[in-house]
């Protein structure tokens, strides 16, 4: 653009805007959070880093992102859930006999179901979900963190 002749007249504008651009864009290399916001971004994950960047510097968001992951990760542990016992006549006329300790195994096999052997596995379900448009990104980790996180 800036060797186009209908832009001779500023084409040392051009070139310096260009050169910090171009200083300010390889920041983004020198740290991980960048990648790391775009990947967390239920609107992009990992889509536009993988179409735009060179393969070589997604691969190497990708490195990473999973350092960043197993830095940070805590293993969620299976906390059995407490056992409600309601006596005779608080027990609402719904509630048959049985239905708490039932209800806290359930809830216990339910916590062991969402503790995950491989860690990477809650990363790479997150990661190959499908795109959502998203306005308020933290909002959505808010409301969808059972998900993902325990």
């Amino acid at each position: 653009m800036a060797a186009h002749e209908k832009f001779s007249s500023i084409t040392h504008a051009l070139e310096a805007g260009l050169k910090n651009l171009k200083k300010w864009s390889q920041k983004t290399d020198d740290t991980d959070v960048y990648f790391i916001c775009l990947a967390l971004d239920p609107n992009y994950k990992l889509e536009y880093a993988r179409s735009q960047w060179k393969s070589d510097t997604f691969d190497e968001g990708v490195r990473k992102l999973t350092a960043a992951f197993d830095q940070y990760h805590t293993p969620v542990a299976a906390t059995p859930q407490p056992i409600l016992v309601l006596s005779a006549s608080s027990r609402p006329s719904t509630v048959q006999y049985g239905h708490s300790w039932m209800r806290s195994a359930i809830l216990s096999r339910q916590s062991s179901e969402r503790t995950i052997d491989n860690p990477h596995q809650e990363l790479n379900m997150y990661l190959t979900s499908p795109l959502e448009e998203v306005g308020d990104v933290v909002h959505w980790w808010g409301v969808r963190n059972i998900y993902f996180i325990d």
